[in-house]
Parts: C-alpha cells; sequence; structure tokens
C-alpha cells in the first residue's frame, strides 16, 4: 500500500519510550476501544494454530504424490506461501494486543522486511491463483491443449521480474512509514506528484492478477453450467476426475477471490481518491471505526483468513487427500496404542521380575 499520511502527528517520545522517524501515532478517536483490536488479533492466532498445521499437513501429502503435474506443483507453492502467510500477520498481531503502539515496528529492519515479506507473499498468491484458474481454464475451453511446466516457469519468471522491478522503483520513490491508524508499516511517496505513478504501479501488481483469476473463474463457472457438469460424480474415469479437479479450482479461485474482494474495493477507491486528488481518507473512511480497520482487516486479516481455509477446501474437495490424512491418523493411532501396549508389558516384566520372592510360609 503506497498511503498518503493524513491527520498524523509525529510522536518521537512517548511515555519514555522513543520512536524511529518513521513512526507516526496517530489520534485514535475518543470513540476508540480495544475491543476490535484484541478479536481481530485473536482471530488471527486462531488462523495461524488451524491453518499453519493444516497447511503443513496438505503440502505433506502433495509432496508425496509419485506424478508431480502442474497443478501439483502449483498447490505445493500455494501451501508453502499460506504457511508463512499464517505466521507474518504476527508483528501486526502484537501492535494490536499493545494498544496499536508500534513494539517491533519500530525497528526500520523490521518494518521494512516485514512489508517486503507480506506484499511479497500477498502478490505471489494472488499469481499462482490466477496461473491455477487460467491453466484450468484453458483444460476446459481448449481439451486438446495442455499448458505446460515450462511455460508456467516462464510466466513466473516473468512475473517475479517485473516484481522486482516495480519493488525497487516503488522503493526509490517512497518512503517508508508506520502509523497507528493502518497497525502495519507501507510506502509513501516522498513527492506528492509521484503519488498516481506509484499508485499506478501498485495497482497494477494487484489488480492484474485479480483481474485474469476473475476473468479465468467466470469462464469456468458459465462453461461448467453451460455443460451441466457441474460436479463429476456422475462421471467416471479420466473424465470425471478432470471435471472434480475443475470445479475444485473454480471453488479454490472464488474462495481467494472472495476473502481478498474487500482488499480490492478499498484499493480502488485509494487510486480514485488520487486521481480526483480527494484528502484521504476523505470522503470513504470519514468515521474513525472504518480509519482505524479498514486497511488492517482488508489486507491482513481476510489474507490471513483466506491461507487458513484454503486446507479445509482441500479435505472437502479431495478424495485422496481425505483418505492420506485418514491413514496418517489411523497410523499415528495404532503405532500410539503400539507404543502404549509395549509400555504395559515392559512395567508388567519390570514388575514381576523385580519383586523380592518371599516364602509361602506365614509369619510366626
Amino acid at each position: 500500500m503506497s498511503e498518503e499520511i493524513s491527520n498524523v502527528t509525529n510522536t518521537p517520545q512517548t511515555a519514555n519510550v522513543t520512536y524511529n522517524s518513521h513512526i507516526f501515532l496517530t489520534d485514535l478517536g475518543a470513540n476508540y476501544t480495544p475491543l476490535w483490536d484484541y478479536l481481530i488479533a485473536g482471530t488471527m492466532i486462531l488462523c495461524t494454530l488451524a491453518g499453519a498445521p493444516t497447511n503443513i499437513l496438505a503440502l505433506k501429502y502433495f509432496l508425496s504424490k509419485k506424478k508431480r503435474d502442474l497443478a501439483t506443483s502449483l498447490y505445493i507453492a500455494i501451501c508453502v506461501v499460506d504457511t508463512a502467510t499464517c505466521f507474518t500477520h504476527l508483528p501486526v498481531t502484537l501492535v494490536l494486543l499493545k494498544g496499536r503502539v508500534p513494539v517491533l515496528f519500530n525497528v526500520v529492519a523490521v518494518c521494512a522486511s516485514w512489508k517486503l515479506l507480506f506484499s511479497f507473499l500477498q502478490q505471489f498468491s494472488m499469481f499462482l491463483v490466477a496461473l491455477m484458474s487460467v491453466s484450468r481454464t484453458l483444460a476446459i475451453v481448449l481439451p486438446f491443449y495442455r499448458v505446460s511446466k515450462r511455460t508456467c516457469i516462464i510466466a513466473l519468471n516473468f512475473y517475479l521480474a517485473v516484481l522486482i522491478i516495480i519493488d525497487c522503483v516503488e522503493s526509490g520513490l517512497s518512503e517508508l512509514w508506520y502509523d497507528s491508524d493502518s497497525c502495519f508499516c507501507y510506502f509513501s511517496a516522498r513527492d506528492p506528484n509521484w503519488g498516481i505513478a506509484i499508485e499506478a504501479l501498485w495497482s497494477t501488481k494487484v489488480g492484474v492478477p485479480a483481474i485474469v483469476s476473475f476473468i479465468s473463474f467466470i469462464i469456468m463457472t458459465v462453461k461448467m453450467f453451460h455443460n451441466k457438469q457441474l460436479d463429476g460424480g456422475a462421471i467416471k474415469g479420466k473424465e470425471g476426475h478432470l471435471k472434480r479437479a475443475a470445479v475444485t479450482v473454480s471453488l479454490f479461485t472464488g474462495l481467494f477471490l472472495l476473502c481478498n474482494l474487500p482488499f480490492f474495493i478499498i484499493t480502488a477507491l485509494y487510486a480514485i481518491s488520487l486521481c480526483f486528488n480527494y484528502s484521504y481518507p476523505e470522503p470513504f473512511f470519514s468515521t474513525d471505526f472504518m480509519r482505524l480497520y479498514s486497511w488492517v482487516v482488508a489486507k491482513v486479516l481476510f489474507t490471513v483468513f483466506n491461507a487458513a481455509l484454503n486446507p479445509l477446501l482441500y479435505y472437502c474437495r479431495m478424495e485422496r487427500f481425505k483418505v492420506w490424512l485418514s491413514n496418517k491418523v489411523s497410523d499415528s493411532g495404532s503405532s500410539t496404542n503400539r507404543m502404549s501396549g509395549d509400555l504395559v508389558v515392559a512395567s508388567l516384566k519390570t514388575v514381576m521380575f523385580s519383586r523380592p520372592v518371599t516364602p509361602d510360609v506365614e509369619p510366626c
């Protein structure tokens, strides 16, 4: 986010704590209550506790598959990104729990590293979803055409190169800031005249994968509705498997678009505010509640929530993953029972052979 700073007051020293020059503490308003901060922080912690282990399990499943096709490779990459996303919110969660003081973000290196890492994970996830939805759409529309791994690797390298170039340009034209409204670090243009250019670069990084994913999602859904094959259960063999995979990818893309919709909307509103020379966040977020929670909910909370929900979708839609997970649980239970049985037997042997032998004669 390349956000302009408005209605903020630089407070380099508060309550005997010295903050660096990139820190701006804003007036949170008379109606501010930390209850919503605690609720958002607790939700993200629950997402980590549920999402990180399940994403690791899903990653193990995809890595255990003998045949590594394009879809499997993309799922492996998505599981890695989602696992990392489940942990990168922790500095923001700490800020919310500490009354919106910067805590770790007071260190410039931590602030810049978090901004670059979280933005990279978010944008890379968008690209992977777009790549998966496009490849599945082409498989539906053009059944005899298959997207090769080589093509995806070329597209991935091109996207990463463009992403690095845009980030370098944005970093060179911007300054790093933290304010207590957003609760995270971001870049803001040094020169207001460059604000529109930087926002155009940011919108390109975010908007292109989102638009591609949305178009692919619409084409997939319309095509499956037209063919009346929304569920491959009635179709046997390889064709039924492909149809079920298409429905899974369609649901996966739809979940991604739904979770990221608030972020897309708020980014578009911010771009509009720059183009029409509004003083952000006016006129869109004039209330304190929207000012304090719009960005942190749209950018951080829903991104982490999406990462935690993806393994649930795998479990509901992939029968082989469900069977693999059930076998893992049963094997773990049987091994635990075996260990318990061996422990009991060993204990009995110890008791029997270590007990002193006494004669069968009553004492006088």
